[in-house]
């Protein structure tokens, strides 16, 4: 996994990168509304976030930006995605200025075991099952859970049979809100709910 300037750290840097993506994003929003009727619900999620810090400087960001349109109406949720391994250990501190959290699970198994899923050799060994990622994952929702007081999760993952097949998980499924992942794969889990297209399904729980 790269560990230069990406995700949060680039939104920070160089801010107007972010800036353009709300200002689409509230369009879109706008659009929707004008021709349905119904205001859609907007989260934004910042990516690749390790201090709490950076959730306080783009969450202001973020907010200025939807002030300046007069879209306060609109009321985002902006959340993280949780994708290394020192947000799931400091995960209270970033539940206290995140509305929810999204779980990247590539990039947190690969930071987690130090190997690039596309190395040659190593990718076979690039496991989401690993013990130690799915102890990162149960300890974060605990931490989601108790700041918000309710299921505040979500999942993005190649593949739903980690929380479907592994008892570490089983006692925190309930507190995750919702699962994207590619519309094949969602037979791995028959017993989720469904919804999508033939091109992308999410799994949401009650």
């Amino acid at each position: 996994p790269m560990l230069g300037t990406r995700g949060a750290r680039l939104g920070i840097i160089a801010p107007e990168i972010y800036d353009v993506q709300v200002e689409a994003i509230v369009r879109a929003a706008r659009a929707v509304r004008e021709r349905r009727g119904t205001t859609p619900q907007i989260e934004i999620m910042l990516p690749l976030v390790a201090y709490e810090q950076e959730v306080a400087i783009l969450r202001a960001r973020v907010e200025h930006v939807i002030e300046a349109m007069d879209a306060e109406d609109l009321r985002p949720l902006i959340g993280t995605m949780i994708e290394l391994p020192r947000a799931c250990f400091v995960a209270d501190r970033i539940a206290a200025r995140a509305d929810f959290f999204s779980f990247g699970t590539n990039d947190l198994t690969q930071y987690t075991l130090a190997m690039d899923r596309g190395h040659p050799r190593l990718a076979p060994h690039v496991d989401g099952l690993s013990p130690a990622v799915l102890r990162l994952i149960a300890q974060t929702v605990r931490a989601a859970k108790a700041h918000h007081g309710s299921p505040s999760t979500r999942w993005i993952a190649s593949s739903p049979r980690t929380w479907t097949s592994t008892p570490s998980l089983r006692n925190t499924r309930s507190d995750i809100r919702m699962c994207s992942t590619p519309a094949p794969r969602i037979s791995i889990s028959p017993t989720c709910p469904r919804r999508g297209s033939a091109r992308s399904t999410s799994a949401t729980w009650p």
